[in-house]
């Protein structure tokens, strides 16, 4: 069976009702953007998908697929949704690696502050939280029903709260102002952006306010 029975198992699910299944690595990835184009089409999307041993030495995909009818319509709405999507572990371990390893290396996407400490890294390797990745990708899709999306940033921000006048905090503040004065870009509604917690956040390690 291939990924055109989909639209026919989706449809029988309830909001926010999930569907887990399994997908040989090659055949998922042969046919991944029909996988992608028949579950967006079906008002779902990809909230994990995590390569694990399917038969002997063949690997498969196990896939969790949500209905969420009220994600699109509540970002035309209001602009902004939660998303039903939770990183894994394995996930997380390469975000903070890979930040680590940047900040190692000196990276000249690093933004420091004036004291010298790292505030923010910029630039995307692939593979990196490929599971993620591929989920937030597929809830774009399903948001901007286009089958094609361009990364414009990837950013991973350091919080640190001890140095609330420097380092510690970000102003409130708007990403488009400086990605239109800067780049050039013509309207905030060309830009999806998804804000991905990485560590948890509470008053005492530097709240977020999104906005």
């Amino acid at each position: 069976l291939g990924p055109d029975v989909l639209p026919n198992i989706l449809r029988k699910l309830k909001p926010n009702g999930a569907f887990i299944f399994t997908v040989r690595r090659s055949m998922f990835e042969k046919e991944e953007e029909d996988f992608i184009r028949f579950i967006s089409g079906s008002n779902c999307m990809i909230t994990s998908k995590n390569l694990t041993p399917y038969y002997g030495k063949i690997l498969a995909y196990t896939i969790t697929v949500c209905k969420c009818d009220d994600v699109p319509a509540t970002v035309r709405a209001k602009g902004f949704a939660k998303l039903p999507i939770i990183a894994d572990q394995s996930d997380i371990n390469d975000l903070l690696k890979y930040m680590k390893s940047r900040i190692r290396r000196k990276h000249p996407g690093n933004v420091y502050d004036s004291r010298g400490l790292i505030r923010a890294v910029h630039g995307y390797e692939q593979g990196l939280a490929s599971n993620l990745v591929s989920g937030l990708a597929a809830i774009a899709k399903t948001i901007t029903k286009k089958e094609k999306l361009y990364l414009y940033q990837f950013r991973m921000n350091n919080k640190q709260p001890a140095f609330a006048s420097n380092a510690g905090a970000w102003k409130t503040h708007r990403d488009f102002d400086f990605w239109q004065g800067m780049d050039g870009m013509q309207c905030s509604q060309s830009v999806i952006v998804f804000h991905i917690l990485v560590t948890d956040n509470s008053p005492a390690n530097g709240a977020e306010y999104l906005c």
